[in-house]
């Protein structure tokens, strides 16, 4: 049955999502099809300061990566007296005064247990005050509902001092324990690295062999490995090609695909490369042998003679001739600075390090694998200005948690999830997150029936080197469910996603996200899917650049198979391998206001997935199927859901008129408005030419990066403000400057 489509509002950002002026973009009535939209003003949330960073350049783009940021500042250690002492030299049999401390936060917690029973906590709260020095974590600091604080008198753990108070798992290594290692070491090595490769006997630290498992790393595995760090920097196992690069095979000998067992022949000068190997039987292959979205490891037997190399456990998932992967754990790989290697059987470890090793701090993750908290159905709680280090779990694991900070922390060294779980009121400020096995930071809240907000936050993080284990969909930042936020964070250097968000109105904002996503082509910078139910998520005023690489193509934003009631407006794309946004079909998309340079292909590309996949009988885009099902499970006729997301009531699953726009799968009531797209040689610079039926796209200007200096104020120099007499300003009808001044941390 036909529905009009009439007058209402697409997303009702103006409508207290945020407190506070934003942006409101929403259909004001006309053409059902062909939408007006307005954008509003945001008012600027602190003084205006121009800072210019220093250029990331990267060598797969030709514009100029951009330079234009918020101005970060590290921020003062403000001095915390406590009223509760932990010190590294203290004794938990002591009174936890400053001259008699604790020795660790659970003695610390359990006298607050024993103050609130006797009379409960004074007004202001209590203050639990770390002094500087190394912890040994011996197992996991757990919050509970009794150590909660109260609004008017919260707990807080904190570092008192300038130094810094780390807790760790991990072992600690004397810089003079390291030796020259053996000559036949050295003739496996080259000229270079065997001046600088030092060895260390892990036997002398009472580590033994079966600490030492080499566990397979990529997707459905959830183990985590031995790792190695110097001065908190982790380093790299010995691979093949280095840094993120990707040899290809040339020849697929599988017998047959589906299977277990493959054998591949590399090209020639990879085979000539691996041919001198004298440790070559510990190799381990890591590569895309079932999709572009889902990598897969095993130990790798490699024929010198004939250039083959064969895997026993690799399932392949399709037939190719070119299958993208590198090997690791090599020793005679060992050729640059920030890797090692772990000789297993002998408990030696072998390492390049970047600098001298005297007055170093080497390190090494073994057998320690304890959450370092774990915090359940407490509240009122803050952690701050703590380091958390060295496990083989997680890092903090929050579980209905309420008004809880974790604040300026630190965390690495990290075999899970650095900062995991959910409840309401989080915040997770400030902190510095990397060298993480998964997730930098993945928290869920809100109540969907209801469309409840949780008022969780991400704001004011760096990110680095997460999904180490899980490279491809481990997001350095994700906040999924209801009415939560990530914003002005910088997440780089990462293979993986670099942001996610999945539920209702949340938003992404002021993110600066770069040199990242560089593992796997099917996915995006930010990515969600397979959902019509999880909309008004909002990506405004962020920026994405240097996404992907030559090898590896993905999209800044990727909404997958059917996403609907998605925004982007106000962002930056710059060096995009693939599109500035992927949108997979859906219904609802809104794409304004945006700045796209130098992407690889269709700046913004709209494809019609679940059209097809009706028409050609796939099960996840059928009525009963996959989506379906999500979308019945919800409460989309309530008044709630109907004042927010409309088009949702107005499905038809009238399978005798899959023209009518209101049938799921056919994307519409889309909006791609007053951007400005820039591409290198004039082609593919449009938004997709197979743009769906029932959407528009009007006011935007089409060029080439020939007209950059025409475009921009500086674009040689990474500044992407529109210039007042460009030529752009005749085609676009309402587009509004960006405040790249915003974006980032501050």
């Amino acid at each position: 049955m036909k529905r009009f489509f009439g007058r209402f509002i697409l997303l009702t950002l103006a409508a207290a999502i945020l407190a506070g002026p934003v942006h409101a973009i929403g259909y004001l009535g006309g053409d059902p099809y062909v939408p007006d939209y307005k954008v509003f003003s945001v008012s600027d949330e602190r003084e205006v300061v121009l800072s210019f960073r220093e250029r990331t350049d990267s060598p797969y783009f030709t514009a100029t990566p951009p330079t234009l940021f918020s101005e970060y500042s590290e921020p003062e250690r403000v001095l915390a007296e406590g009223d509760i002492w932990v010190a590294p030299d203290g004794d938990d049999s002591g009174s936890g005064t400053f001259s008699d401390p604790f020795a660790t936060l659970t003695r610390a917690r359990d006298e607050i247990r024993s103050i609130k029973r006797s009379g409960g906590l004074p007004d202001g709260g209590m203050t639990v005050a770390v002094k500087a020095g190394r912890y040994n974590a011996t197992g996991t600091f757990s919050l509970s509902a009794e150590d909660s604080g109260t609004a008017t008198a919260p707990v807080v753990y904190t570092a008192y001092g300038d130094g810094e108070v780390i807790i760790t798992g991990n072992v600690l290594l004397n810089p003079a324990d390291f030796r020259e290692p053996s000559a036949d070491v050295l003739a496996a090595l080259t000229p270079e690295a065997g001046r600088n490769v030092r060895v260390i006997d892990l036997k002398e630290y009472g580590i033994a062999p079966s600490s030492l498992e080499l566990k397979n790393i990529g997707a459905g595995t959830n183990s985590s490995n031995v790792e190695f760090y110097l001065d908190g920097r982790g380093y790299e196992l010995a691979r093949y090609p280095n840094g993120n690069r990707f040899a290809q095979t040339e020849l697929d000998v599988t017998d047959q695909v589906g299977g277990r067992g493959s054998v591949f022949m590399m090209n020639g000068a990879d085979a000539e490369h691996v041919r001198g190997w004298r440790y070559g039987d510990t190799a381990r292959v890591l590569g895309m042998f079932r999709t572009e979205y889902s990598d897969s490891t095993s130990a790798a037997t490699v024929d010198d003679a004939t250039g083959f190399f064969r895997v026993p456990d690799i399932r392949v998932g399709y037939s190719s001739a070119s299958y993208r992967y590198f090997f690791y754990n090599v020793l005679d790989e060992l050729d640059e600075p920030g890797e090692w290697f772990l000789d297993r059987d002998n408990c030696l470890m072998y390492v390049y390090p970047e600098h001298e090793l005297e007055g170093s701090t080497p390190e090494i993750t073994v057998d320690f694998s304890s959450d370092m908290v774990n915090a359940s159905g407490c509240e009122w709680i803050t952690l701050r200005d703590i380091t958390f280090a060295g496990t083989r779990g997680r890092g903090i694991r929050l579980n209905s948690v309420s008004h809880f900070t974790v604040e300026r922390c630190r965390l690495y060294g990290i075999g899970g999830t650095a900062v995991s779980g959910g409840g309401d009121n989080i915040l997770v400020s400030g902190c510095g997150i990397d060298y993480v096995g998964r997730e930098g930071i993945s928290l869920s809240g809100g109540d969907k029936g209801t469309l409840t907000r949780a008022y969780i936050k991400a704001d004011n993080n760096r990110v680095t080197h997460w999904g180490r284990y899980g490279r491809v969909f481990s997001a350095g930042i994700e906040i999924s469910g209801q009415g939560n936020t990530i914003s002005h964070n910088e997440i780089c250097d990462g293979t993986s996603v670099a942001l996610g968000s999945s539920g209702n109105l949340n938003f992404i904002e002021y993110n600066l996200v770069h040199d990242t996503t560089n593992y796997a082509s099917d996915c995006g910078a930010f990515y969600n899917g397979s959902s019509w139910t999880s909309g008004g998520i909002v990506l405004r005023y962020n920026c994405f650049y240097n996404i992907g690489s030559d090898q590896v193509n993905p999209s800044a934003i990727f909404w997958d198979d059917g996403m609907a009631y998605q925004t982007a407006y106000g962002n930056l794309f710059v060096g995009i391998a693939a599109s500035s946004a992927s949108i997979g079909g859906g219904f609802g998309t809104v794409m304004v206001n945006n700045v796209i340079v130098d992407t690889g292909s269709a700046p913004i590309y709209y494809d019609r997935r679940p059209q097809d996949g009706y028409r050609n009988g796939a099960d996840f885009y059928t009525i009963g199927g996959f989506l379906w099902g999500i979308y019945k499970s919800t409460p989309y006729m309530t008044e709630r859901w109907m004042e927010r997301f409309p088009l949702l009531s107005q499905i038809s699953d009238d399978e005798g008129d899959t023209v009518d726009p209101h049938f799921p799968f056919n994307p519409a009531f889309s909006l791609f408005a007053d951007n400005v797209l820039l591409n290198s040689d004039g082609k593919n610079v449009a938004i997709n030419a197979s743009r769906p039926t029932y959407s528009t796209r009007i006011d935007n200007y089409v060029g080439t990066l020939d007209e950059a200096d025409a475009v921009f104020v500086d674009p040689d120099n990474g500044d992407y403000r529109i210039r007042d007499d460009a030529p752009v300003w005749d085609a676009l009808s309402d587009f509004e400057p960006i405040p790249y001044y915003l974006i980032g941390r501050y």
